[in-house]
């Protein structure tokens, strides 16, 4: 009768455990590293589409207010400046409005220049925020008509 070649000898050697162990370590760290790097653009990502959804917002609020409502926040020189330190709901974000009006300097021919009300308004809305002492921003711009 054959007797099998591995007879006691069953399981495996501190070596075998050690070298597999080794092996597994050296495959699992870059995708732990991976991971994290992964978890961290997402986050950023999601940082710059808020802030960009929140610029947007502020657009179109002063857009439904209309033309006149917000060259009324104009001072005499044509120009705006909202400051909001932190926002209703995202108190990591902070917003700054500038609306600069534009005048035509000169008018077509017939046209009454008494009027002094600006025709376009641009407006630019920035977002910022903060991560690890990081100052990150995101910026949208429009022009608003009095049509």
């Amino acid at each position: 009768m054959l007797k099998s070649i591995s007879s006691g000898c069953e399981g495996y050697t501190f070596i075998e455990l050690l070298i597999a162990v080794s092996i597994l370590g050296i495959i699992i760290t870059p995708m732990f590293t991976l991971f994290s790097v992964s978890s961290l653009s997402i986050s950023n990502s999601g940082n710059h589409t808020l802030a960009a959804n929140l610029c947007r917002n502020q657009l179109e609020s002063l857009k439904a207010a209309g033309h006149e409502s917000v060259i009324g926040l104009c001072n005499s020189y044509g120009n705006a400046l909202i400051e909001e330190e932190s926002l209703h709901g995202y108190p990591a974000f902070s917003r700054i409005t500038r609306i600069q009006a534009y005048t035509p300097n000169t008018l077509p021919a017939g046209e009454d220049d008494s009027t002094e009300t600006p025709l376009l308004l641009l407006i630019e809305v920035t977002v910022s925020w903060f991560v690890q002492d990081k100052e990150y921003s995101e910026t949208v711009t429009t022009v608003l008509g009095p049509w």
